[in-house]
Formats: C-alpha cells, structure tokens, sequence
C-alpha cells in the first residue's frame, strides 16, 4: 500500500492508523465518523503528501498536539469539526501556506 493516495475509512470502529508511516504518498485520508484514538494526531506528520484530512466527529478530544502538523506543507483542506477539541490551536497550522479549509467548528 506505500503507492496508495486515496484512502476513506470513514464511519468504521478504526481506533488507532498504526502503520500509518507506510502511507508516504496519502493525499487524501477520510476517517469521519470513526473512534480515532488521539495518538494518531503526534503522528500525523509522517503522511507528509497529505492534502485533504477529514477527521470530523472522530471522537477527538483534548488539545491538539503541538507536534506533526510543520510536516504537512501540502495539506489544503483540515477538518477536525463535531469533535471535543478545546485549548489552543498549534502554532504550525498557521504556518501551512496551501491550506485553503480548515474547519474546527462545534468543538
């Protein structure tokens, strides 16, 4: 799967993207609607060719991790709405020039 691009897991019982460091080559990555753990986000980094994530109502909650989002220069749209996501928001998101969406909203 280390060619795999398009990857929708959405509306599954998936808790945690273990391997996830095999998906180099990921633009796209749907996980709504899913029980993601949030140790995923601290790794969120190593899937650098990202350019859509959709996490939305994926049962996040807390901060979001400092870590992991720097690498993700190519990412255009992020969401992380209908989750329970409080705190501040990482530093490196506003550094990420493509990004074109980013909705946190109902969190």
């Amino acid at each position: 799967m280390s060619s795999l691009e398009e990857l929708d897991l959405s509306g599954n019982l998936i808790n945690n993207m273990k391997g996830s460091d095999g998906l180099k080559h990921l633009k796209v990555l749907g996980l709504d609607n899913s029980f993601i753990d949030n140790s995923f986000l601290y790794n969120v980094g190593v899937m650098s060719s990202l350019r859509v994530l959709s996490l939305r109502n994926s049962s996040l909650n807390g901060s979001l991790p400092e870590q992991g989002w720097c690498e993700l220069s190519n990412l255009q749209d992020l969401d992380i709405s209908e989750n329970y996501i409080e705190g501040m928001i990482p530093s490196c998101l506003g550094n990420l020039t493509s990004i074109q969406l980013l909705d946190l909203s109902y969190n």
